[in-house]
């Protein structure tokens, strides 16, 4: 990383205090599903819960585009973030006293979700705020790195300690990260640009959805970006059916996979944080997303060829790596160019409509998987994913690569 992103205090803070609040969301994604089941003892009551939770994502995503761009975005953050460390905190005592039940789960999963809703899309669009624009992928893709690694921490932290600890120390880790987030959060000094023109219609989401859909830019950078979600969750919703019934093989294997697709993340988002600079095209965006969608296919070769443990592990391991590897060098730069040169005054509101289809796309992936699943095997679905991701990359360059190349000339006279 570059002195000059180094050296800027606030980005520095930001990324420190978003690496310690994943880490507390990395603990959450082990320890909460672990609880809910504990406490109900019910598939359905989880299925239920996750479908419940994208009600309130809908509803905050139309009323916080009327605010978010109208208030700090600093001080957005660090209300949502204290109030979600006292629900966790809630959450902690009642299961110490063993007074948790179905409804404070329910209670409490909603409150987070919709403060969730609106936090995220403002902590995002801090970055660009203090970062310069010639220095923004670089610092983009650091903090990418950094939060990969603690997403891989803060499994495995959240492994060992409903392993072999209480949940209720858990729980109270993940509400002390929100706590420690929001102190650190309170040292950066950023100038805000507030939008102060107020629209006719009744929901500013409108009129964001309006300008995206008219922005030669960030309207396909976001549309591409949703793709490449919409066809890689599959893989994640059927990875244990794929793992037991496909490969034959016990629960470890995700574990593996994870980590291995994980280091990709890293490695990959330290090499584009060393060569930031030289990537901002639409090429670098599109062959990545080629070779994802080839390593995609590829998970389907061990049905094909029947190979040995140990080589089933090498196998496994190595695609799954790739499979991360390849990520960043699509999803940093099409980030980059949605937070560049987004308008500073609609970052908010930007972000909060680009946070809503990133998550949107896993119900509808659900929804997709549930109907072609009683068609066709999964690893035919894996093939029909990968091919929609490879075509629709194709798609994308062929449509868009004047426009990027226009705006990639623009950068470099200005530098």
């Amino acid at each position: 990383m570059s002195k000059e992103v180094l050296n800027n205090k606030n980005y520095v803070l930001i990324i420190i205090s978003d690496s310690i609040n994943r880490f507390g969301d990395s603990i959450d994604k082990i320890v909460y599903p672990w609880m809910v089941y504990e406490v109900t003892n019910s598939t359905s009551i989880m299925g239920i819960l996750f479908a419940i939770n994208f009600i309130p994502q809908i509803i905050f995503t139309i009323l916080g585009s009327n605010f978010i761009d109208f208030y700090s975005k600093k001080k957005i953050v660090i209300s949502g973030n204290l109030l979600r460390g006292i629900i966790v905190f809630f959450t902690a005592i009642l299961l110490l006293t063993k007074t948790i039940n179905v409804s404070y789960i329910f209670l409490f999963s909603i409150l987070s979700s919709s403060l969730g809703t609106i936090v995220k899309p403002a902590n995002k669009a801090l970055i660009p705020l203090v970062v310069e624009k010639n220095n923004l992928m670089e610092a983009i893709s650091f903090s990418n790195l950094l939060i990969s690694i603690v997403d891989i921490s803060g499994l495995l932290f959240g492994g060992l300690i409903s392993s072999y600890f209480n949940m209720f120390i858990a729980f109270i880790i993940n509400s002390l990260t929100f706590f420690i987030s929001s102190v650190l959060l309170a040292y950066i000094r950023i100038n805000e640009i507030f939008e102060k023109n107020i629209s006719k219609n009744k929901f500013l989401i409108f009129d964001t959805l309006n300008y995206i859909r008219k922005n030669k830019i960030i309207f396909p950078s976001i549309l591409m970006a949703f793709i490449v979600n919409l066809c890689i969750t599959p893989f994640y919703i059927l990875q244990v059916v794929y793992v037991k019934d496909i490969l034959n093989q016990n629960s470890i294997y995700i574990s593996y996979m994870e980590i291995s697709t994980l280091s990709g993340i890293i490695i990959g988002s330290y090499i584009i944080s060393k060569i930031s600079k030289k990537i901002k095209n639409l090429n670098t965006i599109v062959v990545s997303i080629i070779f994802l969608s080839i390593t995609y296919a590829l998970y389907v070769l061990p049905q094909i060829i029947i190979v040995e443990n140990y080589n089933l592990f090498i196998y496994i391991v190595f695609i799954s790596f790739f499979f991360g590897f390849f990520g960043p060098f699509s999803t940093i730069p099409l980030n980059y160019y949605i937070q560049a040169y987004s308008p500073k005054n609609m970052l908010g509101r930007i972000n909060l409509l680009k946070s809503f289809l990133a998550r949107s796309s896993a119900p509808l992936a659900g929804l997709i998987v549930s109907i072609i699943s009683n068609k066709t095997d999964i690893l035919s679905i894996f093939l029909i994913m990968s091919s929609i991701m490879g075509i629709s990359a194709i798609i994308f360059y062929l449509k868009n690569y004047k426009t990027f190349n226009q705006v990639k000339k623009i950068v470099k006279e200005s530098v």
